[in-house]
């Protein structure tokens, strides 16, 4: 059984992961306009992914 910060802290994170996945489809479909590559959109997403496994294994 997972602790409550457990919980909220996945809760948070995939949260964070469903806006830097947005945000990643937005800049490689150009619906955003910034100074930032996909590749480093990937590379974030690919962290909250990471620490959403992390927390899980807590679980």
């Amino acid at each position: 059984m997972q602790s409550n910060v457990t919980d909220e802290s996945l809760k948070a994170t995939t949260g964070l992961r469903d806006f830097k996945t947005a945000g990643t489809s937005g800049l490689i479909k150009c619906g955003i306009k910034a100074i930032a590559y996909p590749l480093l959109c990937d590379h974030v997403l690919r962290e909250a992914n990471h620490y959403i496994r992390v927390l899980k294994m807590f679980g």
